[in-house]
């Protein structure tokens, strides 16, 4: 796990970490952007009395409105993940303090049990309490 630097400043293992997300995100969005291209520019060939202009406004009408439909499901898919690592951070928290609770009742329990064992070893140790034939 990496720390900050003194000055608030990513250390540099954080930004290699976001320069890869970064290029990461880029690629994604280069080969979405090619292949809504390549989409519209099948769907202009099914419409063969377009003249050319009409050609190229179909392909980008349909490629800007293909790149903005991939956009909202990214951003739902994003949406979607945070509340999910929200959810799934508020069962862990609550599975933890649920186990730290019991190991502090197990130990609780020990301590006693050990208590009443170094209690009773006393109490049998004494002179007298044990019957004389024994």
């Amino acid at each position: 796990m990496s720390e900050r630097q003194p000055t608030g400043r990513p250390t540099g293992e954080e930004e290699i970490r976001a320069g890869i997300a970064q290029l990461e995100g880029y690629l994604l969005l280069e080969r979405e952007r090619t292949t809504a291209h390549q989409e519209a520019e099948a769907f202009a060939q099914h419409l063969p009395w377009l003249t050319t202009v009409q050609h190229e406004e179909v392909v980008h009408l349909y490629t800007q409105h293909r790149l903005a439909v991939s956009q909202r499901i990214w951003q739902a898919t994003a949406h979607r993940a945070r509340q999910l690592r929200a959810e799934y951070q508020a069962r862990y928290d609550a599975l933890r303090r649920r186990l730290m609770r019991r190991c502090v009742a197990l130990y609780l329990a020990a301590a006693a049990l050990g208590v009443l064992c170094v209690a009773l070893l006393a109490l049998f140790a004494a002179p007298g309490c044990w019957p004389a034939r024994l």
